[in-house]
């Protein structure tokens, strides 16, 4: 059906790992060296977490009008929820690298 990929799992739950697993790449690169023009391996990856979250959570509404989901069903303890907090939490780590990367240019 078109909630679920091929493996039978929610799409949304699937678009949530994707995440998971571009936010853990970003993390080997916490520490690179960006360069004018030329983004750092940690912010493509990044950036690619925070799409697939958004997708999740895009895909979750849009099931949510067919059907009403529980809020507490999906791949982690605490379901559709996770998916709001992992979005807000990855925009908070890049805040926070931010600044304290750039803390000497201050």
């Amino acid at each position: 059906n078109e909630e679920c990929g091929l493996t039978g799992v929610p799409k949304w739950q699937l678009y949530f790992m994707l995440g998971k697993s571009q936010e853990k790449k970003a993390s080997a690169f916490r520490s690179e060296m960006s360069f004018v023009g030329k983004p750092s391996l940690y912010s493509i990856y990044m950036i690619n977490a925070l799409e697939s979250y958004e997708k999740s959570l895009l895909e979750v509404k849009r099931v949510d009008k067919i059907s009403a989901l529980d809020l507490k069903q999906g791949g982690s303890s605490n379901g559709i929820i996770e998916v709001i907090y992992r979005l807000h939490a990855t925009r908070l780590k890049v805040l926070l690298r931010s600044m304290n990367f750039h803390a000497d240019d201050r």
